[in-house]
């Protein structure tokens, strides 16, 4: 660490407007904290603003701002911001954001955001968005609400509908586009009378399913059925598996609507 001119404690109201003055970027701190804005060197153990953290290289400990956290180089604790965080090199430990977590390198721990986590770099760890997670290589979890999107994933991809990586072994998900992955279409026909084409597609272990047909035994005008599900496949030899597929059929008329939920144990060649 560059550190500059070392003070215990800062106390800001906004710069320059500060206990260190105009140079206030000048200096590193022990701890900070600011009414509205503070502007440091480098942070140590804990860092305090209603608006936001400007750090111009790296933060140790707790960052917590009620909009932003921003960190020049390297970061390492846990930053907390009620809008998002934004690391331009890497973070190791806990990032919590109302909105965005940005890293531009490499990070790890866990990143929560209400909205999108963005990872320029790799990811270790736990990534969980409300909306949208992307990282290059990934170990470890990605949860999120509706897209995940990753290089190689070492681990678990999670999402509300689509999942995209170039490698993903155990991806949960409608969709899942991954490269050295599998999709296949199929054609089912069950005891009910639903004829569907559905789309199955995913990784070595796990894989979606989604589908659309119609019931001919239905009465009404719309016959219209729809099908969602997850498998998973028991690899058993190099040329023979067993797939364990989890769905739910819904119909659409408006006399007898309907939801059918099934299971099939099904032998692959």
């Amino acid at each position: 660490m560059n550190q500059g001119k070392y003070v215990p404690f800062h106390f800001s109201f906004m710069p320059p407007l500060s206990s260190n003055g105009i140079n206030a970027s000048q200096y590193t701190n022990g701890a900070s904290f600011s009414i509205l804005a503070g502007m440091s060197a480098n942070e140590r153990n804990f860092t305090f603003a209603s608006i936001s953290n400007v750090i111009a290289n790296e933060a140790r400990g707790l960052q917590f701002a009620g909009i932003s956290n921003y960190i020049g180089k390297q970061g390492q604790g846990v930053a907390f911001a009620g809008i998002t965080n934004i690391t331009k090199g890497t973070y190791k430990g806990v990032q919590l954001a109302g909105i965005t977590n940005y890293s531009a390198g490499e990070s790890r721990g866990v990143a929560f955001a209400g909205l999108n986590n963005a990872i320029n770099g790799n990811f270790k760890g736990v990534q969980f968005a409300g909306l949208l997670n992307t990282s290059k290589d990934i170990t470890g979890l990605q949860f999120a609400g509706l897209l995940n999107i990753a290089g190689k994933v070492r681990g678990v991809q999670f999402a509300g509908l689509l999942n995209i990586a170039e490698e993903s072994d155990c991806p949960i998900g409608l969709v899942n586009i991954v490269k050295r992955g599998e999709m296949g279409i199929a054609l089912t026909y069950d005891i009910l009378g639903n004829g569907i084409v559905s789309f199955r597609s995913g990784g070595k272990y796990t894989y979606g399913i989604i589908g659309f047909g119609y019931n001919h035994k239905l009465s009404g005008d719309n016959k219209t059925v729809a099908e969602a599900g997850y498998g998973v496949h028991i690899p058993c030899f190099s040329w023979f598996q067993i797939n364990n597929e989890f769905k739910v059929t819904s119909t659409a008329t408006s006399d007898k609507p309907f939801l059918n939920a099934s299971y099939s144990l099904l032998p692959s060649f």
